[in-house]
């Protein structure tokens, strides 16, 4: 019994998840999803603007339960995570991740953590919801910045994903990015962008006012 579920509320904000209970004691089973979030701006002005994308995403949780005490080495594999990249017109990119990876069983795993994590060691908790265990990351936050000449385009695209890998032997695993359960309180990705006009440099007001004292001073003459 498995399933994938990806939901996004009404601002488009996203979050997924997947969870089986695998019963074969010579079947590998896999089940995994993914979902995106994109959005975009381009310089319509005549000017260059300066950009400022803020971004947030609910830390990513992995999750088993061992019904028959399987083997450590029978392979399953819980993992889940997300990224966050930038990419323009005018040669800008950037790219942000963090990701969270359970082997094992309840009695021996191993534990892969990568990206922005919010404790710094990897992990900000252990949690053993009735008969099952695993743990919650950090949440992945940041920013990109740059700027954009007249015409020029840029693009943020969030992807969440997770899965579970398992040989069966009556072991379930649930892996989940953001909350899929509950968007309107606690969205899987949150976000702004924020736009502002380049400021002229001081030294260029003083050297066009200079200018025009000049052709005062050549009028006067």
């Amino acid at each position: 019994d498995a399933s994938t579920t990806a939901t996004a509320n009404a601002n488009g904000q996203a979050a997924v998840s997947a969870e089986g209970l695998f019963a074969c004691g010579s079947c590998f089973f896999t089940i995994s999803g993914d979902t995106s979030y994109e959005t975009g701006f381009t310089n319509n002005s005549a000017n260059t603007v300066n950009f400022i994308y803020d971004f947030f995403i609910n830390g990513p949780s992995v999750e088993i339960d061992d019904f028959a005490f399987i083997d450590e080495s029978a392979g399953l594999v819980v993992s889940a995570g997300a990224s966050v990249s930038m990419a323009g017109s005018g040669g800008l990119s950037d790219f942000a991740e963090a990701s969270l990876e359970l082997s094992g069983g309840d009695k021996a795993h191993t534990i892969i953590a990568n990206g922005a994590i919010s404790d710094g060691s990897g992990l900000t908790s252990l949690f053993v919801p009735g008969g099952s265990f695993g743990y919650q990351m950090g949440n992945l936050t940041g920013s990109f910045s740059g700027s954009l000449a007249a015409g020029e385009s840029v693009s943020f695209t969030t992807l969440l994903f997770a899965s579970v890998s398992s040989p069966g032997f009556e072991v379930g695993g649930r892996a989940s990015v953001g909350d899929p359960n509950n968007l309107t309180i606690t969205p899987g990705v949150t976000s702004s962008l924020s736009i502002s006009a380049v400021p002229v440099p001081a030294a260029v007001w003083l050297f066009g006012s200079g200018l025009l004292g000049l052709a005062g001073f050549t009028r006067r003459k």
